[in-house]
């Protein structure tokens, strides 16, 4: 179903756009799979330039690296969900610091322990497991889009591993620290993402310790305004292509 095989048997039209794979490599057992399936489609566009290069070889056609479809949307859109969050928690006006982790691991947490001794910020923390409902700081266990893009925006800074928190924190110009995920076959997504942005101090190399850096947006606004545009004009073609 995720090559809505549905359509191919149906012979409808159908294309791909900013489609992942969480792999280094792909097994060769399922290469004719992947071209049957693929290889019928209008076009495809895919999220990192790795998977583009993965695949060409494999299909034997053309593969389009195209942003992640929460890049496609502007600060100003965004807001229009942000403007909608009721949050469940007091915001101490001097400012905190947003803590949102898809996985459950303790290193996060040592490091999150060393960002509230060094900046006495404020903690809140969105959290993917019960778990770590746990932790001694403001806990928003209730939040929805509208909270999640509200506390992006209005955040000090951020500390996470996830992949749409970064987006999201570089669309809105936030400062934020990139924890990494023990499982290497994801880091391509966020190498693509912070490498084509000029980002790569943002990942946390040393969880030791603590320091904060100031960042420069000045590429990063331009060149997605780019890729936005470059984007859009793929699925505009592409859909054309459809009819």
């Amino acid at each position: 179903m995720n090559f809505l095989d549905f359509a191919y048997y149906a012979k409808l039209s159908r294309f791909s756009y900013g489609s992942s794979i969480g792999a280094l490599e792909l097994p060769k057992k399922y290469y004719r799979a992947y071209k049957r399936y693929l290889g019928s489609m209008v076009d495809i566009g895919v999220r990192e330039q790795s998977v583009a290069d993965m695949l060409e070889p494999i299909i034997g056609r053309k593969v389009t690296k195209v942003v992640d479809p929460s890049l496609l949307l502007t600060s100003s859109d965004w807001d229009q969900y942000a403007v909608q969050s009721e949050l469940s928690v007091d915001i101490d006006k001097r400012g905190f610091i947003l803590c949102y982790f898809v996985m459950h691991d303790p290193r996060y947490w040592e490091y999150v322990k060393k960002v509230k001794e060094e900046s006495n910020l404020q903690v809140i923390v969105l959290p993917m497991h019960q778990i770590d409902e746990n932790q001694p700081y403001d806990v928003i266990t209730d939040g929805t889009l509208p909270e999640f893009i509200w506390l992006v925006k209005n955040a000090e800074f951020v500390c996470t591993d996830s992949f749409h928190a970064c987006v999201l924190s570089t669309i809105y110009e936030k400062e934020f620290y990139l924890l990494r995920r023990t499982r290497k076959a994801e880091d391509a997504k966020y190498n693509d993402f912070l490498t084509r942005y000029h980002l790569e101090d943002r990942s946390v190399s040393d969880e030791s310790q603590f320091k904060r850096t100031a960042i420069d947006f000045t590429f990063a606004r331009q060149k997605i305004t780019e890729d936005r545009e470059e984007s859009l004009k793929f699925l505009q073609e592409t859909l054309e292509k459809c009819k």
